[in-house]
């Protein structure tokens, strides 16, 4: 296998398939150590090390997982195409029903109700705006809660319109959420800023990283797979769409 564009972080990309298995996968090259799949927002990707020749033995250790991730993705696909509620929309995991708007956006959470104008470019950005403080008070929350346990802090927090990603943390200690995050019930919100706290301290996820988690969330595999669920739920819901 040639590789090209190396000098660019090893970038090289490419779109294969797995045997017998009607699963695409890309391959991308990057300066890293260990080779390690990715299957965040159903695409699944090879990252390998600039001197790794083939990934499919990596494929192969890894393929009953890689079905069962599928086979959630394909189930939340399934349930979306089946969901007839296009007018709820998901708030930190609670039902609201979407009413048109008058000159601005308002959220009525006694009755459960957004009222805005989407066709309203003005509208839009202010409840994306609402939402993202209504998210950054909980994340701060949260934060002050897990900083005392995992006895370290974030430098700063971010909310962001994130395409790929739920969260991440920098070299900085700098915490970025997504927005999305905004739709999911406390336990997995709790769970996603946990995660990325642990992140200051273990960059990696190897074993000490999962004992951490392990300690605060025993079934931190089951979010995991509620995550991939939501990604997908989302994408039909305005404001959270990845490309908006």
């Amino acid at each position: 296998m040639s590789y090209m564009n190396k000098s660019s972080k090893y970038s090289k990309t490419s779109i294969k398939k797995i045997d017998d298995l009607d699963i695409s996968y890309e391959v991308k090259y990057r300066d890293v150590k260990y080779p390690r799949l990715e299957l965040k927002t159903g695409k699944l990707v090879v990252i390998l090390p600039k001197d790794f020749e083939n990934e499919k033995e990596l494929l192969a250790k890894k393929i009953n997982w890689i079905i069962k991730k599928k086979k959630i993705i394909d189930t939340a696909i399934k349930n979306i195409s089946k969901d007839k509620t296009q007018n709820d929309f998901l708030l930190f995991g609670e039902k609201f029903t979407l009413e048109k708007g008058a000159q601005y956006p308002i959220i009525d959470f006694e009755n459960k109700k957004i009222k805005v104008d989407f066709s309203d470019e003005t509208q839009v950005i202010k409840l994306k705006n609402i939402f993202k403080h209504l998210l950054k008070e909980k994340i701060d929350e949260i934060v002050d809660q897990y900083s005392r346990k995992l006895k370290t802090t974030p430098n700063r927090i971010y909310i962001k319109h994130q395409k790929t990603k739920w969260a991440s943390c920098s070299s900085k200690k700098n915490l970025s959420f997504n927005i999305k995050l905004a739709a999911l019930p406390e336990e997995v919100l709790k769970y996603v800023v946990y995660h990325e706290m642990v992140h200051i301290k273990r960059r990696k996820h190897d074993e000490s990283f999962w004992k951490i988690i392990e300690k605060e969330f025993k079934n931190y595999n089951e979010l995991e797979n509620s995550l991939l669920e939501y990604w997908f739920y989302l994408e039909k819901m305005p404001i959270y769409r990845s490309g908006e």
